[in-house]
Parts: structure tokens; sequence; C-alpha cells
């Protein structure tokens, strides 16, 4: 009984996005969109301008830094907030006799 009222009052107390409405989750993927290739337009030219012979003839060097970068800060952002990674959860969680787990990940 105990458990089932924890239960409850933690899930009553987690807000969804379904509480929500309708035009303000369309509003914020939109905005995230936005954001998204803003981002992602400032990186490509950024790296148009670098990549010249005479300021960073390396791209390879650039594009391990930029894998290093992304790699790190998604590991930040999974340790900070594990809540923006719903899924890894379930991809991370062991079947017993199964050899091949971490296969899943792949």
């Amino acid at each position: 009984m105990a458990s089932a009222v924890a239960t409850a009052t933690k899930d009553a107390a987690v807000p969804r996005a379904s509480d929500s409405p309708v035009w303000l989750q369309v509003l914020s993927g939109m905005l995230l969109a936005t954001v998204y290739i803003a981002i992602s337009a400032g990186m490509i030219l950024f790296n148009k301008a670098l990549m010249r012979e005479d300021r960073f003839p390396f791209p390879v060097f650039l594009t391990t830094l930029h894998m290093t970068g992304s790699l790190s800060f998604s590991l930040l952002l999974w340790n900070l907030l594990p809540s923006f990674f719903p899924s890894a959860s379930t991809v991370f969680e062991e079947v017993p006799g199964d050899d091949k787990s971490l296969l899943r990940i792949f």
C-alpha cells in the first residue's frame, strides 16, 4: 500500500508533455529545430572560414576535435540530466543469459 502511494505521488510530480497545450508543444519543437539549424549553419560557416591553406589546413584534426567535443558534452549532459535520454535506460539494462547485450547499443 505504501509503495502505491509513493508511486502515485512520484508520478503526480513529474510533468508530462501531454499536460501542456498542443500549440506549446509545436512551438517548443519549432524553436528547438530553429536553434539546431542555426548552430549547425554557424559551425559550417566557421569551418568554411577556418579551412584555408593560410589558416588551418588540418581537416582530420578538426574533425577529431569536433567529435571529441561532441562526445564529451553529450556524456556530461547524460550524467547531469539523464532525463534527456529516456531510452538509454532500456538500452543499457542487462538481459539475463544474453551474451550479445552490448551489441544492442550499435
